[in-house]
């Protein structure tokens, strides 16, 4: 199962999605869109095939049918045939629709790629964000997008950030707002510092995420009066080298600052 890390909630690993909050599971998701982009890719190189074949059999069918209501029945059977094909007919072009319309929605991602990659190349990661947040808001789902992995733990990073702000400025911030707060900044961990990230990451990115969490680190100490002993006890007491436990933040959270 898997915890849901903005509302808590728990759903199956394989979900694209959080049923709950719609918050997107990067695993599930990526596998659902890989399948689909599969299906589309395999049913383009079989198309114009599928589209022969079916015109020579529903040709034949036709014929065939044609020639025994001629003999048997008449118009009578001759017009259901005909009212069979069309159906068939219209399945056909309906699918071919949706196809023409999902491969549409991929080129319009691709024509915003050069812009991203463009911001990325030239290290103004805030405008990147930016862009794609704008664009594609929060339900952004490129999986196959060159930066993609840099984008989510980036996003992550802006996330957890802006909670922690909130707890800071906000006069006695509730302990369900610092359990949320805690629990980002230990997924940021769980995203860019943890030992499943090996290799994910260029020398670049690596640096820049480490210099981003020892801020992080600061800044989440300082504003929820905690030392960083005491937080990367937390770390390792939710598990963030794998997935962060929502449940091990909240229990921590209720015993430092109550219900």
């Amino acid at each position: 199962m898997k915890i849901c890390p903005n509302c808590g909630g728990s759903y199956k690993e394989s979900e694209p999605k959080c049923p709950y909050c719609g918050m997107i599971n990067e695993t599930g998701a990526e596998q659902e869109y890989s399948d689909k982009l599969n299906k589309i890719r395999n049913k383009l190189d079989n198309v114009d095939e599928l589209a022969v074949a079916d015109y020579k059999g529903d040709l034949k069918l036709f014929f065939k049918i044609f020639l025994i209501t001629l003999v048997i029945a008449g118009g009578i059977t001759f017009a259901a045939a005909s009212a069979q094909y069309a159906k068939r007919n219209r399945l056909f072009v309906d699918e071919r629709a949706n196809m023409d319309r999902v491969i549409a929605e991929i080129k319009e991602t691709r024509s915003y790629t050069d812009k991203w990659d463009e911001l990325y190349d030239s290290g103004d990661y805030e405008a990147m964000y930016e862009s794609i947040y704008s664009t594609m808001g929060e339900k952004f789902n490129n999986y196959d997008w060159q930066h993609y992995k840099f984008y989510t733990t980036y996003a992550a990073f802006r996330d957890a950030e802006n909670r922690i702000e909130e707890c800071g400025t906000e006069e006695g911030a509730s302990k369900y707002k610092k359990t949320g707060a805690l629990h980002a900044v230990l997924y940021v961990y769980y995203s860019a510092i943890s030992s499943r990230n090996d290799g994910k990451f260029t020398e670049e990115e690596a640096e820049l995420f480490n210099t981003r969490w020892e801020e992080l680190v600061k800044k989440t100490c300082e504003t929820l009066q905690m030392t960083e002993k005491e937080l990367d006890n937390l770390r390792i007491r939710a598990n963030s080298d794998s997935y962060p436990s929502y449940s091990e933040v909240s229990d921590y959270a209720k015993e430092r600052w109550g219900e």
